[in-house]
């Protein structure tokens, strides 16, 4: 398992009351704070995911697969006669609302674990939160490489970025044939994630890495640099409104022209082809491979979101952490530490989206991609390895 990183008189008094009564009512931020109530009939569980923001879609998409897990596990009878109630949190797609969120489900509903979030900079945030208050975290799509040091108690049912880039590394030299690449990426802990494995594993030349705030929405200048070295291949790794700016940026300045773009996993985000339409031809990237799950599942999900909703690649995977979750507790009950043990000895769970045995660090041990191109417009599969 992971190591844990993881007059002035009457001022005085009034300091150490306020303190005190702040630690009662919230629990504290530490490993002592109130263990959850055994006798209850309902076993609180938090959801954190990016409800609001540049990565809503995936947020509100993953929602609607917990609440059909919770659904189903509570009609079969919870865990030991339990129902699971979840408490919903927007946690966004940065560290000030993860963190925020984290503290909260911990702190002051003290639940007994939670899902998510959904990006990794929230998952970062809240890793040590759940650590100090030994709260079991199933993230469903927080991916960076750094989260598999993040703490004991962190967990996800979503493949590392340490498979993901170097995976794009080799098939974009080996099967592609790309051999000048450049990498144009955002200033957070997913881009740069990315970015550093890809730049490691790529057997090719590395000719220039150019990078920008989250959420920017003119990237010219970037593009015009790493234009200048003549690439054949261009790594982008942004969120929705970013990529979506920077692949008409580099139509508008013909890079596309000479060199393939090739993004990761937000670009299975509908939204961004949506918005470009037939600019986006000829895009590249890839996205963790899910098994062909059943179609009670996408109507289960049309219920919810609607007839004809896109079920996002991380919803089956969210559905999943709720499952093992419930595997879980079903074999520990509500004891946190137990929870995460058993947790630990996970292996070849057999989920909607895949088969899961968790190694030490509690990633997946395994990692499948498919890669899609955008043809006319849509994002189609050309193979899954």
């Amino acid at each position: 398992m992971k190591e844990k990183s993881k007059g002035l008189l009457g001022v005085v008094v009034i300091a150490v009351v306020l303190i005190v009564g702040y630690f009662a009512l919230s629990g504290g931020n530490s490993t002592t704070s109130p263990v959850v109530d055994e006798s209850s009939d309902t076993i609180t569980i938090g959801f954190m995911g990016a409800l609001s923001g540049d990565v809503a879609f995936i947020g509100e998409n993953v929602r609607a697969a917990v609440e059909i897990a919770v659904e189903e596990v509570n009609a079969t009878g919870g865990i030991d006669g339990k129902m699971i109630e979840v408490i919903y949190e927007d946690s966004g797609c940065d560290s000030q609302m993860g963190a925020s969120a984290a503290n909260k489900l911990v702190n002051v509903d003290r639940v007994t674990a939670i899902i998510g979030p959904t990006c990794t900079p929230a998952a970062l945030a809240a890793a040590p939160i759940a650590e100090e208050g030994g709260v079991p975290m199933i993230s469903y799509s927080a991916t960076a490489a750094a989260i598999s040091d993040a703490g004991d108690y962190t967990f996800r049912t979503a493949p590392s970025d340490a498979f993901q880039a170097a995976f794009a590394a080799d098939y974009i030299y080996n099967d592609l044939g790309k051999t000048r690449a450049v990498i144009l990426n955002c200033l957070n802990d997913w881009c740069q994630g990315n970015a550093d494995t890809f730049a490691d594993n790529f057997e090719g030349e590395v000719l220039a890495m150019e990078t920008f705030d989250v959420g920017a929405t003119d990237i010219r200048s970037q593009i015009s640099k790493v234009q200048a070295e003549d690439p054949d291949v261009v790594y982008l790794l942004a969120f929705p409104t970013t990529t979506v700016a920077g692949i008409a940026q580099m139509d508008e300045l013909g890079l596309n022209e000479t060199a393939l773009i090739f993004g990761a996993d937000v670009m299975s985000d509908p939204t961004i082809w949506d918005n470009l339409g037939e600019l986006g031809n000829d895009v590249m990237y890839t996205e963790a491979a899910s098994l062909e799950f059943a179609d009670s599942f996408v109507l289960a999900m049309e219920a919810k979101l609607g007839e004809g909703a896109v079920v996002n690649v991380y919803a089956p995977r969210a559905y999943d952490a709720v499952m093992i979750l419930a595997w879980a507790m079903d074999q520990a009950g509500v004891d946190r530490e137990m929870i995460k043990d058993t947790l630990y000895i996970l292996e070849g769970y057999e989920g909607l989206a895949d088969s899961y045995t968790f190694d030490e660090n509690g990633d997946p041990s395994t990692a499948s991609y498919n890669v899609q191109e955008v043809v006319d417009g849509e994002p189609t599969l050309v193979e899954t390895r």
